[in-house]
């Protein structure tokens, strides 16, 4: 998808900045349209203006595009360029940029996607049951040997994961390696159209007053209705939904007296 996004950012160059100024202006509403999928806001908000990330592979891994989180400012926030979050990305990207297009998105995979979700996830789900997880295929030496191949020794159009099974496929049945690459995906969906439903809806409806400064709760319920209208996947919603409740428990003002109670009753026993 990142090789695609990049093709048409490229031809949208084509285009008079200002033409594209005015459809970045109106980006939030267009994309809201019934007929444009999750995958097409992403290339719109690539096309309209590509510089709004530090690459624009990271358009690909969005949730929400730039243009519709410009749309609800944050007054006290620091411009993005400025924050911590926005360096990381762009020294990675500046380091992908010297690699071949795939290494380089596996680097960029390797900087964000891998490390803020699937390694977190991994370590959070161990621990919560007691288990040591190990990631193999995560030694440093072997992703470094990786890295340095070119991209005609990874990527094969006619298997996937070509390298693994070159290593593998002597110790693994024919019916495994014949298999066609598939997600591991949780089934939301239906969580989500069943009985999470309503508690979902039960803490959208219950907006932080905290966050309401950064993000209309109004914003909230309408991804969720495009969610029910079959507009949008359900991985939105559902961030909004945990980034509520999160703030709710640790931001509020009854969290943070809390918190206050708690120091308090510490230092009265110290």
């Amino acid at each position: 998808m990142t090789q695609n996004i990049a093709r048409l950012a490229k031809l949208s160059g084509v285009v008079p900045r200002t033409l594209r100024a005015l459809a970045a202006d109106r980006l939030p509403r267009v994309t809201a349209l019934t007929s444009f999928s999750d995958p097409l806001r992403k290339v719109l908000a690539a096309c309209s203006d590509q510089d709004l990330l530090p690459h624009v592979h990271f358009f690909t891994r969005l949730l929400f595009t730039p243009q519709a989180v410009a749309a609800r400012p944050d007054e006290n926030a620091e411009p993005w360029p400025s924050q911590p979050w926005w360096q990381w990305l762009s020294n990675s990207a500046s380091e992908a940029r010297s690699m071949d297009g795939f290494t380089g998105i596996s680097w960029l995979e390797l900087r964000s996607y891998l490390v803020n979700t699937l390694l977190r996830d991994t370590d959070a789900m161990s621990m919560r049951h007691s288990l040591e997880v190990r990631v193999p295929f995560l030694d440093a030496p072997l992703v470094e040997c990786l890295l340095s191949l070119p991209e005609s020794a990874k990527a094969s159009p006619s298997r996937p994961k070509a390298l693994l099974v070159a290593a593998l496929g002597d110790l693994l049945p024919q019916e495994v390696i014949a298999q066609r690459k598939r997600t591991f995906t949780f089934p939301w969906e239906r969580w989500l159209r069943g009985p999470l439903g309503g508690r979902v809806v039960e803490g959208l409806t219950d907006w932080s007053p905290t966050l309401q400064s950064h993000l209309d709760g109004g914003f909230a319920l309408a991804i969720w209705n495009d969610y029910l209208r079959g507009r949008t996947t359900w991985s939105r919603p559902w961030s909004l939904y945990v980034l509520n409740e999160w703030v709710k428990r640790n931001l509020s003002g009854e969290a943070a007296r809390a918190a206050e109670r708690r120091c308090s009753a510490a230092v009265s026993l110290a």
